[in-house]
């Protein structure tokens, strides 16, 4: 389904990190205070447009045009490889070799 959408709007929770690698282009939310860093690192690179609230979503929605949604699925999925479950079984199983 995510993939299928030309843009979503999403709290910056884990959600947000599954449409970066899917590619869908995101209009975020910091709809907690440990959603603040993430909102605007990646606004900061381009992966998503951050919405100061709920107020401000439909004026983010409109800048998203062809070239601006492009734009943005290519960086969200340089951020996000979507193998992140590899490195991390990789990791434990290093942590437990070690015992």
């Amino acid at each position: 389904l995510m993939m299928q959408c030309d843009a979503a709007v999403s709290a910056c929770g884990s959600t947000v990190y599954e449409l970066c690698a899917c590619g869908t282009p995101v209009i975020g939310i910091a709809a907690a205070n440990n959603q603040i860093m993430t909102a605007r690192k990646m606004s900061s690179i381009g992966a998503l447009i951050q919405a100061e609230g709920t107020d401000d979503v439909i004026d983010c929605l409109r800048s998203l045009d062809y070239g601006v949604r492009v734009r943005m699925s290519e960086t969200a999925r340089k951020l996000v490889d979507g193998n992140g479950s590899i490195r991390a079984s990789e990791q434990i199983r290093k942590i437990i070799c070690k015992k």
